[in-house]
């Protein structure tokens, strides 16, 4: 029992728990409520050390895994959601628009031709915006098939 010693923890994220050093167990500390769990040193990004337990720290920054709000996270993944729903409409609607324009093409109703180019035209500007796309060149957006 000598080779045993006693410290407690006073980390803000750990609380005061008392941790066991056994130099012959494993990594070197373990928790009496978790026996056989090891615990290591651990420094984080702003300089502290502590004892931990390896699985519930982030693996960047040192902190405790749950120091992290996930919201962030979330309403990033839902904003892209929506901005690829809304993609797939925009290009639903120039599908549409294009075969619209083909078939007026083809039976030589030219005001309603030019009526489908300008909106599927439109709806391919409306895609350029969404995703941020580059434009290199000055002359109008012009939608694929046409």
């Amino acid at each position: 029992m000598e080779d045993m010693m006693y410290f407690s923890s006073q980390s803000d994220f750990m609380g005061n728990q008392t941790f066991t050093y056994a130099p012959n167990a494993g990594m070197g500390y373990y928790s009496p409520l978790f026996p056989g769990m090891d615990m290591i040193s651990v420094t984080d990004m702003f300089g502290f050390t502590r004892f931990c337990d390896p699985m519930s720290v982030d693996i960047m920054s040192g902190l405790p895994a749950n120091a992290f709000s996930h919201s962030m996270a979330d309403a990033i993944h839902e904003q892209n959601h929506t901005k690829l729903e809304e993609s797939s409409n925009l290009h639903k609607e120039m599908d549409i628009a294009v075969d619209k324009y083909h078939d007026a093409i083809r039976y030589g109703d030219y005001d309603e031709a030019l009526k489908w180019e300008r909106i599927a035209n439109d709806r391919q500007s409306s895609l350029y915006n969404l995703w941020d796309t580059p434009r290199y060149s000055s002359g109008p957006v012009r939608a694929s098939s046409l």
